[in-house]
């Protein structure tokens, strides 16, 4: 009996091991470039166009691993040059729906928001990252 119950234990741990998915991580290419792009928040640059594009995000929140729809998709795009990183972000979505609120200085709240984490020490676990809400 003893061996029987260490055999079932043993094969729902390996079950269980085997069921979960592990997704490899996924790298966002970024691009050196010349020219500084103009920072006005309209992205018509010419310097956005041959950038690498992400897209095919995962929600965070409210329904963390959900994939995104097209209607609600996200595009990401990085550039770089010997003085700054420059992102281009544009994400979709029902202006009506979009969740904005302004709150205290490091506070995300229940906005909609995106963030861009640097991990500068490659490790996984530090790093820096700024966040800017639909409210600004």
């Amino acid at each position: 009996m003893k061996h029987i119950l260490c055999i079932t234990i043993s094969l729902l741990l390996t079950t269980a091991v085997v069921a979960q998915t592990v997704n490899p991580p996924r790298i966002l290419r970024s691009k050196r470039t010349t020219a500084a792009p103009k920072i006005d928040g309209i992205l018509d640059d010419n310097i956005w166009i041959d950038a690498p594009l992400a897209n095919n995000f995962i929600e965070f929140r409210p329904s963390p691993g959900k994939a995104e729809t097209n209607a609600k998709r996200t595009e990401v795009k990085i550039l770089y040059d010997n003085v700054a990183i420059y992102v281009f972000a544009r994400m979709y979505d029902n202006p009506d729906s979009v969740a904005h609120e302004m709150v205290t200085r490091d506070q995300i709240g229940n906005a909609d928001f995106i963030g861009v984490i640097f991990d500068t020490f490659k490790d996984g676990i530090n790093g820096y990252g700024f966040y800017v809400t639909a409210a600004g």
